[in-house]
């Protein structure tokens, strides 16, 4: 039995039922590579849940991002997702970040009216809303990328540039896809579109969706999610 990027992150959450948890136990314990591949994972969601210092923007910074998800800069979006356009009032939440680095993000799911804090791995249902607040570390251009576990490619932001530090709100509301998708951001110095991103895929022929955290040849910096439906 072989253990797959996403079960090993389910563990790390405890996730998983009781069987299945006994199961990876069994295998972690036969295996040091695998309890040390395992342990690593774990290790890198417990960092990225810990309280960090807020992020400083400048006095040109906009609104607060809630204000920002009914003004959102261009973007693309077919079959996938749909963008937010209007009527959804959001108690916000406290301002918190996910990522820090060369590249800020904040992510919250939003599902009945309530938005919650989320990391690297996003449990979704259909109709639920992912929010992303980035802040790119100099001027440049912010694409945002889905790829379903089928294959199927999604351009949800066009090329957008962006200001040092100044925080760009985006929210799509997620459809019934029934497995996995992975949520690149990806900034870069000159604007990087869809036809950039499938040739930079054509490395990754051989890598499951759940292992592939970001994508190897693209000249820029990037970030991903990976969301899948609880199926309830």
């Amino acid at each position: 039995m072989t253990l797959s990027r996403l079960d090993a992150e389910l563990w790390a959450l405890g996730r998983l039922d009781a069987a299945r948890l006994a199961e990876i136990d069994r295998l972690r314990s036969a295996d040091d590579e695998l309890r040390a591949w395992t342990d690593g994972i774990k290790a890198s969601i417990a960092s990225a849940a810990e309280d960090l210092p807020l992020l400083r923007l400048p006095a040109e910074a906009p609104d607060p991002w809630w204000e920002g998800l009914f003004g959102l800069r261009s973007l693309a979006l077919v079959g996938a997702a749909a963008v937010v356009a209007g009527g959804l009032l959001l108690r916000p939440p406290p301002p918190t970040e996910t990522f820090r680095g060369a590249m800020d993000i904040e992510v919250h799911l939003v599902r009945d009216g309530l938005a919650s804090e989320q990391f690297t791995l996003v449990e979704a249902r259909a109709g639920d809303l992912l929010q992303l607040r980035i802040a790119a570390p100099r001027d440049g251009f912010l694409s945002v990328f889905d790829l379903q576990d089928d294959g199927e490619l999604t351009e949800w932001m066009v090329p957008t540039e962006v200001r040092a530090t100044v925080p760009v709100d985006f929210a799509v509301e997620l459809d019934d896809y029934p497995g996995s998708e992975r949520v690149f951001v990806v900034f870069t110095d000159d604007a990087f579109g869809r036809g950039d991103f499938e040739r930079a895929l054509q490395q990754t022929f051989d890598r499951p969706l759940a292992d592939l955290d970001t994508v190897p040849g693209i000249e820029g910096i990037q970030r991903s999610i990976l969301v899948f439906k609880d199926g309830r």
